[in-house]
């Protein structure tokens, strides 16, 4: 069964290690509703969701923390402003600052620019928590279904997902924190085709892309590259795979992460153009540093 917890104490009031020591909390019965296109990642021993859509396809803006340790679910309430109701936005992990930022989405009144920054250093304690609407200065950047990755602690990289008015778009964006501005480094005329709904991780300075949705409503199940530093694409196709490519490969919502435990990109779910959801994993099998011949920079970890 699950249940709504509300934590008391702070991080700064901890005795011991946070991941491991017993927390008093408050229990209530509760859970998040069922959802998708939400944004979720992980912070000390936290697994973080935000926003998405309902089954009944309602908007959310709700925030919600699942404790791996004591394996019970508790709702965040934030005073102060609030992002409103969203869905398929793009979520950054959490910077050592203990700030993750959230990234446009589609909402009530269409699609949004907005740039969200959520300050979780007092995750334990409600009172630190807080949402901050970033003022973005110069170009404003409208999107949903894309991504968004921390390339540093005052950088974060976007990648096409598709905007208000011309649909999936291909652009690479990078948002600077301390200018709070926002600047194409990619043109829209090399690369993957225009797509949103992708899967995607950065790994060290190579952004991993594959699949997605693109403008004809076409799923594609090609793999692509990106040097952050020298900000050239490479095509990437698995020998082995590409016999299944349209059967299985193409499709859109998936997900793909790093294994460090395998040493290789390995790839997830989604739903296929015959409507299948498949179930295997893929692994790739290739290693970014291995594109050092073709990408200039390109780091081996």
């Amino acid at each position: 069964m699950w249940r709504e917890i509300m934590a008391v104490g702070s991080l700064e009031d901890a005795s011991g290690d946070v991941e491991s020591r017993s927390l008093d909390y408050q229990r209530s019965a509760g859970y998040p509703r069922a959802r998708a296109g939400h944004c979720g990642f992980f912070y000390y021993r936290f697994m973080v969701i935000f926003g998405g859509i309902s089954s009944k396809g309602q908007l959310l803006n709700d925030l919600w923390l699942f404790d791996t340790v004591e394996m019970v679910w508790f709702e965040i309430d934030v005073g102060g402003d609030w992002p409103s109701p969203r869905a398929h936005l793009g979520g950054t992990a959490v910077t050592p600052e203990g700030v993750a930022y959230f990234v446009g989405g589609k909402t009530d009144t269409g699609v949004s620019s907005e740039v969200w920054a959520l300050n979780l250093l007092g995750i334990l304690d409600q009172q630190y928590l807080r949402w901050e609407e970033i003022n973005v200065s110069g170009a404003s950047v409208e999107r949903y279904g894309h991504q968004c990755f921390n390339v540093d602690n005052d950088t974060i990289l976007l990648f096409g997902g598709l905007d208000g008015s011309q649909g999936p778009r291909n652009d690479v964006w990078e948002f600077n924190l301390s200018s709070k501005s926002w600047s194409q480094v990619a043109k829209e005329s090399v690369g993957p085709a225009p797509r949103g709904f992708y899967a995607a991780d950065l790994i060290g300075n190579v952004l991993i892309v594959f699949g997605g949705l693109t403008a004809s409503g076409t799923l594609v199940g090609d793999g692509w590259f990106y040097n952050v530093d020298t900000q050239v694409w490479y095509q990437y196709y698995e020998p082995e795979l590409e016999i299944f490519e349209d059967r299985l490969l193409s499709r859109s919502g998936a997900k793909v992460v790093y294994a460090d435990s395998v040493q290789h990109p390995v790839l997830y779910g989604g739903q296929t153009k015959n409507g299948q959801f498949p179930r295997s994993m893929l692994r790739l099998e290739i290693q970014p540093c291995s594109l050092a011949s073709h990408m200039a920079k390109a780091q081996c970890y």
